[in-house]
């Protein structure tokens, strides 16, 4: 058996016009091109055969527009030091080893894991006593700044700076272009990590420019940076931006990105608060912008959302965003809310630290916050939640309004509830392949609405329910169940599905909507994975259609899950997130 889209899904498919899918430039995207369409053909070719939980708040409350208001002091002044927030040393994040990318994205055009230890062209060094920001830029006669004492430079093609020395302090806005070439890119290098350092108020990093890099620098007290709607194949690479603990700025987001081909990766954002109840976003893929890569950073304790994309941005939503290998926790809202948004990947981030806000209801990640209308363009498309780990959070991911969200071989656990359906306006939810355990509640459909066109739920493992409630789905008509395992250690599940209250596999297989449903201990290690021959182990369907319509769009595979581990090992599928 095989993965069945809904019919109308199927239909749609065969007329879709599929936005342009990620292409690089290299001999490797013309070698994929072939696969691509045939990946096309097979999807087209598919057929189908045939509440309590509303959340206290209906939606976000904030604004992704920047804010003046307040002076945004800190009490430690001008003069504080680095040493009062953690270091990136103290990150979490650890990137695989080769340059492995996370399931499902496809590797930057430029920039990702490109060797910048190339002798330098100019030196940047403030303690050398012989520095001139007149020049030469030599090792001998240094700058004493990158900005050679202007708020506005350029750096040309072919251009290696080493920055040593610091720390820099900068009182006024600052704007960096670069100006590289694929060939010949500017690379700018700190060196030993040096210090750039506000005054205390806001101070604002504006970059423009190609094929540059930035690489090894630390960002602290107060400073915020934006990637500019005309600069493209920019690289931020190891990067800190943070404050002093006790700091109050006054700017939203920290880093806001509105160019195109833009990567951040191995960067740490932290401790970036506003007073009150007010909003400052880690990253935000902002209006306008696209391909932008957020990989293997730290974010945390941000007084927004670690990432976002995008409030009210319908006039140009930021499309093709690949959200991957983060570690994202203990900010005031959630770790990914995605708003107004198109063609997105999240996958293998880990999500954990999100509780109740004065704006937020603790969700790890929330979809289409802004609500859906597909005729003013609001609310995320094409969405897929891809081997995430959601924990210690009041729920895993909410789902507000969206025209189609895959949430494909998740982990959930030590949450209040994992899946959340508010009552708004939907197209198609599919869940698969997902791992639920040591939760409150299990899938929480509060659309008793009936706007969603289509919710399907296949191979996912469901058990140990605190709360008892393992599905709760409304009698909608537009719900699909296919081998999904259900279990309650010490008792009996609980699904209410479509208006029928079910407690055995037998029960529920029963019903119009739902068949292969399982029942009995899954047997899972502390790490969830199935002990060999457990009920799992070879018990789902077959998601080759899923996998099909994901490569066709994104030139990237998914055919493996949480650990990596390739998918299906042998002829049929497990049920949850780990294949044994």
């Amino acid at each position: 058996m095989a993965f069945e889209f809904p019919k109308k899904v199927a239909e749609e498919l065969k007329m879709r016009v599929i936005r342009p899918a990620y292409k690089t430039s290299t001999v490797a995207n013309q070698m994929t091109q072939f696969w691509k369409w045939c990946f096309v053909l097979l999807v087209m070719t598919l057929t189908a055969c045939g509440s309590d939980g509303g959340d206290k708040r209906d939606g976000d409350t904030d604004s992704n527009t920047d804010s003046d208001s307040g002076s945004g002091t800190t009490s430690n002044g001008d003069t504080a030091s680095n040493s009062d927030t953690d270091s990136n040393s103290d990150s979490e994040i650890v990137a695989p080893p080769g340059g492995e990318l996370p399931a499902g994205i496809p590797t930057p055009e430029f920039g990702y894991r490109y060797d910048t230890s190339l002798d330098a062209t100019l030196y940047v060094d403030n303690t050398n006593p012989g520095c001139d920001n007149d020049g030469p830029g030599s090792a001998q006669t240094p700058y004493c700044d990158l900005f050679r004492g202007h708020n506005n430079v350029t750096y040309e093609a072919g251009d290696v700076v080493h920055i040593l020395g610091g720390p820099y302090d900068y009182p006024v806005d600052q704007r960096l272009v670069m100006n590289g070439t694929l060939e010949n890119p500017v690379i700018i290098l700190g060196v030993d990590t040096p210090l750039f350092r506000g005054p205390g108020s806001r101070i604002n990093f504006e970059y423009d420019g190609s094929y540059g890099i930035l690489e090894n620098i630390e960002f602290f007290n107060h400073t915020r940076h934006r990637v500019l709607d005309t600069g493209h194949h920019l690289v931020f690479h190891r990067l800190e931006v943070h404050n002093p603990t006790d700091a109050i700025i006054d700017f939203n987001p920290v880093f806001n990105v509105s160019g195109t081909h833009v990567l951040i990766y191995e960067s740490h954002i932290h401790h970036n608060w506003r007073d009150g109840d007010n909003d400052a976003h880690g990253i935000q893929a902002g209006e306008g912008s696209s391909y932008v890569f957020i990989l293997f950073n730290e974010l945390h304790h941000n007084s927004g959302d670690s990432i976002q994309g995008c409030h009210h941005c319908f006039d140009a939503p930021p499309h093709h965003v690949f959200i991957g290998g983060n570690v994202m926790h203990d900010d005031r809202e959630n770790a990914v809310d995605l708003k107004t948004i198109h063609d997105v990947v999240v996958s293998q981030n880990r999500m954990y630290g999100y509780m109740d806000s004065a704006t937020s209801g603790g969700d790890a990640m929330v979809v289409g916050s802004n609500g859906y209308d597909e005729a003013t363009n609001m609310g995320p498309r094409n969405v897929w939640v891809i081997h995430n780990e959601f924990s210690s959070a009041a729920r895993g991911v909410r789902i507000e309004g969206v025209e189609d969200v895959w949430l494909i071989g998740n982990l959930f656990h030590t949450l209040d509830r994992a899946i959340q359906i508010d009552n708004k306006v939907y197209r198609d939810i599919t869940i698969a392949s997902s791992t639920i355990w040591n939760t409150g509640d299990g899938i929480i459909n509060s659309n008793d609405s009936c706007t969603a066109r289509s919710v399907t739920l296949t191979n996912n493992l469901l058990g140990t329910m605190s709360d008892g409630r393992h599905l709760d789905l409304p009698p909608c008509g537009n719900h699909t169940l296919q081998n999904n395992l259900l279990w309650q250690e010490g008792g009996t599940f609980t699904a209410d599905v479509e208006g029928g209250n079910y407690t055995t596999a037998a029960a529920l297989n029963g019903a119009a909507e739902a068949s292969g449903t399982l029942d009995g201990d899954p047997q899972l290690d502390e790490a969830g994975l199935p002990a060999a021959g457990a009920i799992p182990i070879d018990a789902g369907v077959s998601l080759e259609p899923l996998y099909a319509l994901f490569e066709s769009t994104f030139n990237a595979s998914i055919r493996t899950d949480f650990n990596g581990t390739t998918r299906p090992i042998g002829n049929v599928e497990d049920v949850g997130a780990l294949e044994q």
